[in-house]
């Protein structure tokens, strides 16, 4: 098959490798694996969720957060829809942060650890652009306001949300080499 965008590459990947093991990671001391099939579901379950949020092709999706599933996973569903994920390191300050979003307009941020959080809530109220904050842990969601949820109920929505696959399949197709995959912002 001749693919056009990196997300048809991954989609088509995880259909044909299915039960394989994606990811292995460890949390509280505990090793956890993720299958390519389970990948695949939460890739498009995060999908459908953030066009539920609104988010459209091109949109800037910030993710503010240290290597952990739940980062690949947001990237993956980012670029299924033609949006842009945005990375930012999770060791920039709320001065650094805040630049980042308001110069890549992004619309939705992901948030690791209470750290970036906070950071994000301090920025909030003076962002031009930013409307929709989503917590990677679900006690930090308590934190935050309406405009915050956790990742965990993000995913429900998302899992509840199938009316969104043909959108997502539409928007998949019209991808092309020249699309912009990510926006990654450097300390030079």
């Amino acid at each position: 098959m001749a693919y056009t965008h990196l997300s048809q590459v991954y989609r088509d990947r995880i259909e044909q490798l299915g039960e394989r093991t994606a990811m292995r990671y460890r949390r509280d001391g505990q090793w956890f694996d993720i299958s390519l099939k389970e990948l695949g579901e939460r890739i498009q379950a995060t999908a459908r969720a953030l066009v539920e949020l609104g988010v459209a092709e091109g949109d800037r999706i910030g993710i503010y957060s240290a290597n952990r599933p739940e980062w690949t996973i947001v990237d993956l569903a980012a670029q299924r829809l033609r949006a842009v994920p945005v990375p930012i390191y999770p060791t920039n300050t709320a001065k650094q942060a805040e630049y980042i979003v308001n110069d890549a307009e992004v619309g939705v941020i992901f948030v690791g650890a209470r750290e970036q959080h906070e950071r994000v809530q301090s920025l909030l109220p003076r962002s031009r652009v930013l409307r929709r904050v989503v917590t990677f842990e679900d006690t930090d969601a308590a934190a935050g306001g309406a405009e915050t949820a956790s990742f965990s109920a993000l995913l429900e929505v998302g899992r509840a949300a199938a009316r969104h696959d043909a959108e997502i399949a539409a928007r998949m197709a019209r991808a092309t080499a020249a699309d912009l995959l990510t926006l990654i912002y450097t300390s030079g």
